[in-house]
């Protein structure tokens, strides 16, 4: 036979007992939802992001800069150069109004 004392302990567990089976069975349910959402903020975030920029771009940049980094070495260096001719000779050279050195050709179009 049931004790009274034991059987009232039983009936006011039985809701949390209830309360607890509730929850394992949401507990899938909750973890796909999850899922879900995270999968959509991800997109979202992806959506928003700029197209990283091709590395084909980033060659010509550098080849610009470098190119660039020469031109103002060889100014440099007629620049000393002229001033080092300056102080042999009296007569003062015009400086930057000369004809300019032609870019180098890096293509030759020939028709046949």
């Amino acid at each position: 036979m049931v004790e009274p004392v034991a059987l009232q302990d039983n009936l006011g567990k039985t809701t949390a007992a209830e309360k607890i089976a509730q929850i394992e069975k949401a507990q899938p349910e909750l973890a796909q939802r999850d899922t879900a959402l995270v999968g959509r903020k991800k997109a979202v975030e992806h959506q928003s992001k700029p197209v990283p920029m091709d590395k084909s771009d980033e060659v010509i940049i550098h080849r610009d800069q470098e190119q660039q980094k020469k031109r103002e070495e060889r100014k440099k260096l007629q620049q000393e150069e002229s001033e080092s001719k300056g102080e042999e000779s009296s007569a003062p050279e015009p400086t930057g109004t000369g004809p300019q050195p032609a870019p180098p050709v890096k293509h030759l179009d020939v028709r046949a």
